[in-house]
């Protein structure tokens, strides 16, 4: 599958690694910028699939950056500073790729994603799941505590959750991403 993406780091060597492994693992046509002013244009203009974004910049914040994409853009953070990581999902990061970045940790990014790309043109295979009445939920929807309160959500709404240790991230169509505090078997 044929990716777009775009790059945005002011650091010239981070991009050119970005490059390369982008030309490595190949089905991806990747512009890069090192100003943020220009790399944002370029994405209102084009909607790439992925945006590669560093956080701390010496002009822009990458979080403030990232909150001006467009919805439906796949977003994976390349920082040196870890402690972005949580502001970062709640900006509905797919990946956070820590500087330095290798490849092998590069290509488990892209993997993820091919499939939030797929799943947003919408090339995913629809599953069905059934929720317990016995509970007293109505049938298609999951509880989650979430920001300090219970959500509801759709089944129907939820792309795909992935397992992050104690934590559990819920991707959903037209709504962000919720971050839980349980454990994908709970």
């Amino acid at each position: 599958m044929r990716m777009t993406a775009v790059a945005i780091d002011d650091e010239p060597i981070a991009l050119s690694i970005i490059q390369e492994y982008c030309n490595q693992y190949g089905d991806c046509d990747l512009h890069t910028f090192t100003s943020p002013v220009e790399g944002m244009r370029c994405i209102e203009a084009s909607r790439p699939d992925i945006v590669f974004l560093d956080i701390e910049m010496n002009s822009h914040n990458g979080i403030e950056l990232a909150r001006e994409l467009p919805k439906d853009t796949c977003l994976v953070f390349t920082t040196a500073y870890s402690d972005y990581a949580v502001e970062g999902f709640n900006v509905n990061a797919v990946d956070f790729l820590h500087k330095p970045i290798f490849y092998p940790r590069f290509v488990q990014a892209m993997r993820k994603c091919e499939k939030w790309v797929r799943l947003i043109r919408g090339e995913n295979r629809e599953c069905a799941a059934v929720a317990d009445p016995a509970r007293g939920r109505a049938a298609g929807t999951l509880h989650v505590k979430a920001d300090h309160k219970t959500q509801i959500i759709n089944l129907d709404d939820i792309i795909y959750i992935e397992a992050m240790e104690n934590y559990v991230k819920i991707f959903r169509r037209n709504n962000p991403m919720l971050v839980t505090q349980v454990t994908m078997k709970e």
